[in-house]
């Protein structure tokens, strides 16, 4: 296997374990390595949704549907993302500065 795609079952592996921050770490890894991957961004999407990185995760989440619009998996996650993000807009929090909203991470560049 080439090194992206370790990195891919590794964040998979590590999300089956709990071991959540490791997860998108792994992933981030595999997108840096692979860009073109559309599985990476799948992978990091799912990883970011976990911890409540749900803007980052709906940008990865398209770029996965960008690179292989067919991933019915991706779109059943777009719109579990979408679904998130909206109850968090509509709960009480919504009036918080984003960044200081619980189940949000601060995005960060990568």
């Amino acid at each position: 296997k080439q090194w992206y795609q370790r990195r891919v079952r590794g964040s998979q592996c590590y999300s089956e374990l709990g071991e959540l921050y490791p997860s998108v770490e792994s992933a981030e890894q595999a997108v840096k390595y692979n860009s073109s991957c559309h599985i990476a961004h799948q992978t990091l999407a799912r990883a970011q949704t976990n911890i409540g990185e749900l803007y980052l995760a709906q940008r990865n989440i398209q770029r996965c549907l960008h690179l292989n619009p067919s991933n019915t998996d991706a779109w059943c996650d777009l719109e579990h993302i979408r679904s998130l993000t909206v109850k968090l807009e509509l709960s009480s929090w919504s009036s918080l500065p984003i960044e200081t909203r619980p189940g949000i991470v601060c995005q960060r560049s990568f």
